[in-house]
């Protein structure tokens, strides 16, 4: 025989949505919703307004701030429990004790997968109650003994064996609920503050990578110019110009793959920043962004210096034009004389 045992304390915010179940919860197995089971006689809201005007009234004077009127306790039950079984209890409450339950919540949807091929399942029942004397309008006054009577009521109304007793303070389901979200929340934050750190070191390699598109625009320009200048020099003479214009024709090539590569890193920049605004909730995928980036600067690197190398030897063919220019020139001022 399963144990039972039942536990009130003052009725938390969200009670109702927990209960009915209008709250999305992520611990809840929906599939299972349909067998939990829901009754009330009235709300949170209109029996608290009733229970503090009552109070006013007879005792002439506010309910305290620290007052509970509206209590609730969690029930063990097991998977036969009924909703009649439930009100036959809260009325031996209301008989022995003058506890007024009005609303009642069977959960048979909470639990945790134990293995690949069945879940866990927390049943239990949800009793919300007036702990008001409506003839005196103060709260009701249970001692211990009072309490550990409740618990034997408890096991003989719903057939079940009786808890042992503890000296432990008891948990309500609401309250463990509570500090999982706080404990995900927590961990949220910590994702977060992740993310945050990822996202700073990805704009500080966009910024390096938009330094080396500057760098690279100046390379290719500088290389035009370089270009021009060469053009000028050839037309001096026939057979050089010859030579040089495949020089030439290759210079412009390359220029034109550089003004393609420096159009490429302009997508693969606007690519990174729609990455880095569509930055989410996965680590990993940023990660993988800011590796591709890194290795995007690398190639970038080891082609600035193929490209230094291509102007370091083109520059020397422009010395070598030069001296044979000249040489050109002097030999014929020397014939004409």
């Amino acid at each position: 025989m399963a144990q039972t045992s039942i536990h009130f304390q003052a009725v938390k915010g969200g009670s109702e949505e927990h209960n009915k179940r209008t709250k999305k919860l992520d611990y809840v197995h929906h599939e299972l919703s349909s067998q939990n089971d829901y009754w009330q006689s009235d709300t949170q809201e209109a029996r608290l307004a009733f229970v503090t005007q009552n109070a006013k009234a007879k005792t002439g004077r506010k309910m305290q701030a620290k007052a509970t009127p509206i209590r609730e306790a969690v029930v063990v039950i097991e998977d036969t429990t009924t909703m009649d079984d439930l009100k036959k209890l809260a009325k031996r409450f209301n008989d022995r004790f003058g506890i007024d339950v009005f609303q009642i919540a069977i959960h048979k949807d909470e639990g945790y997968k134990k293995s690949k091929d069945g879940i866990k399942l927390n049943l239990h029942a949800h009793l919300v109650a007036d702990w008001t004397d409506h003839e005196s309008g103060k709260s009701l006054k249970l001692n211990r003994n009072d309490m550990a009577e409740m618990q034997t009521i408890c096991a003989e109304v719903l057939g079940m064996e009786r808890g042992k007793s503890s000296e432990k303070q008891h948990l309500s389901a609401i309250q463990y609920k509570i500090a999982a979200e706080e404990q995900r929340a927590e961990a949220i934050k910590s994702k977060t503050r992740g993310l945050g750190i990822i996202q700073k070191n990805l704009s500080n390699d966009i910024s390096d990578l938009l330094v080396e598109v500057k760098t690279k625009s100046k390379e290719c320009d500088r290389l035009a110019l370089s270009a021009k200048n060469m053009g000028r020099i050839l037309e001096y003479n026939t057979e050089e110009a010859k030579k040089k214009a495949l020089i030439n024709e290759r210079l412009s090539e390359e220029g034109k793959s550089l003004r393609e590569e420096k159009e490429r890193l302009r997508n693969d920049i606007l690519g990174l920043t729609t990455q880095k605004e569509e930055i989410g909730s996965e680590a990993e995928s940023l990660a993988d962004v800011v590796q591709a980036a890194r290795s995007d600067l690398f190639h970038l690197n080891a082609q600035k210096i193929a490209v230094s190398g291509e102007i370091l030897n083109l520059n020397q063919e422009r010395d070598k034009a030069q001296r044979e220019a000249e040489e050109a020139k002097a030999q014929k001022r020397t014939a004409e004389a």
